[in-house]
C-alpha cells in the first residue's frame, strides 16, 4: 500500500513533469514562429516596425490557423435569393508546426534578445453581411503586430 507522502510526491513530480513538457513545447512552438512566420517578414523590411500588421490568427472550428489577409466582400445571395456579401481569411500561412497553441507571452521571451516584440488585439470581424434580418456570421480574430522594442539610440 502507497502512504499519503509518496501519494503527494508522486502527483508533485507528475505535475512537475507536466508543466516543464509544456513550457518545452510552447518554447518550441515560439521558436518556430519567430524563425519561419517572423524572420521572413523582417529580411524584406525597408523601415522600422512600428505595429506591423503581421497576420491575422483564429484558433477555433474549421478556420484554425494564421492568414495573412481577409478578402475584399464578394456580393452573393442565400439559399432563398436574397442579397448578402462574404469575406473570408485568406493566405494561410503554413509552417512546420501547428500555430493554434501559440502563446504570444512566450514568442515575445524569445523575440526580446532580438529587440522586437508582438502584440495582439482581438476584435469581432464580420465575415458575412445580410440584406434581411439574419443575423450577421463573424470571428473573433486576433490581429498580430510587430514592433521593435529596442531605443533607436541603441541599435
Amino acid at each position: 500500500m502507497i502512504t499519503a507522502c509518496e501519494l503527494c510526491a508522486k502527483i508533485t513530480v507528475e505535475n512537475a513533469l507536466r508543466e516543464e513538457a509544456e513550457r518545452i513545447a510552447k518554447m518550441r512552438l515560439a521558436k518556430a514562429f519567430a524563425e519561419e512566420i517572423i524572420s521572413p517578414i523582417l529580411d524584406g523590411l525597408k523601415e522600422i516596425p512600428n505595429r506591423l500588421l503581421i497576420g491575422y490568427r483564429y484558433n477555433g472550428g474549421q478556420r484554425t490557423g494564421l492568414y495573412r489577409n481577409i478578402s475584399k466582400w464578394q456580393k452573393g445571395t442565400t439559399t432563398r435569393g436574397n442579397p448578402k456579401q462574404d469575406r473570408h481569411l485568406t493566405n494561410s500561412i503554413d509552417g512546420t508546426v501547428d500555430y493554434t497553441l501559440l502563446d504570444y507571452e512566450v514568442v515575445n521571451q524569445y523575440l526580446a534578445e532580438f529587440g522586437f516584440q508582438i502584440s495582439c488585439v482581438t476584435k469581432w470581424i464580420t465575415l458575412t453581411e445580410y440584406s434581411t434580418s439574419t443575423r450577421d456570421t463573424g470571428l473573433d480574430i486576433d490581429f498580430i503586430y510587430l514592433s521593435m522594442t529596442c531605443p533607436l539610440e541603441e541599435c
